[in-house]
C-alpha cells in the first residue's frame, strides 16, 4: 500500500505544498537451494525447488518454473508453473517437487529455475528471478 502525505507550510503569505510519499514494502523472490548447484533430489525422480523471499515486503502466491536441457542439443522441456504459496519476508518456502524428465541425465542433467514466472508478483529486484542449475548425473 503506497501512502501520501500532504505537508502544507506557511511561510509569512507564501503557502509551500509538498507531496511526500511513503516507501512501499516490496517482497524480493528468488531460487533458493542448500547446495551450490541447486540440485536438490527427492529421491523419488523430482527435484525439489524452494523459492525465499529475501524482500521487505508479503509476497502474493508466487509461481515457477522449470526448464530442463536434454541431451547435447539442449532441448528445452518445460514444466508448467507451479505456485508456493504466499511469503513472508525471509521465509522459504517448502521444497516443490517438479518431474525431472526422461533422458535429462546425459550425462548430467541441466535445467533453469525461474520464479514468478508469471510477472505477478511487483518486486524490489526483477533481475534475479531466475538461475540455472546441474544435477551430476
Amino acid at each position: 500500500m503506497t501512502r501520501k502525505a500532504l505537508l502544507v507550510i506557511a511561510v509569512g503569505t507564501l503557502v509551500i505544498l509538498a507531496l511526500t510519499g511513503c516507501r512501499q514494502e516490496r517482497p524480493d523472490l528468488i531460487p533458493f537451494s542448500n547446495t551450490v548447484t541447486f540440485c536438490d533430489p527427492d529421491g523419488e525422480g523430482n527435484l525439489l525447488i524452494y523459492v525465499r523471499n529475501i524482500g521487505a515486503g508479503i509476497s502474493p502466491n508466487v509461481h515457477i518454473q522449470v526448464a530442463f536441457f536434454l541431451g547435447a542439443g539442449g532441448t528445452k522441456v518445460e514444466r508448467p508453473a507451479l505456485g508456493t504459496g504466499a511469503l513472508a519476508p525471509g521465509q522459504t518456502s517448502l521444497g516443490i517437487p517438479v518431474p525431472i524428465p526422461a533422458g535429462c541425465y546425459n550425462p548430467d542433467c541441466d535445467f533453469r529455475i525461474t520464479v514468478d514466472v508469471l510477472n505477478e508478483t511487483i518486486e524490489s529486484d526483477e533481475t534475479n528471478n531466475s538461475i540455472d542449475g546441474t544435477c551430476i548425473g
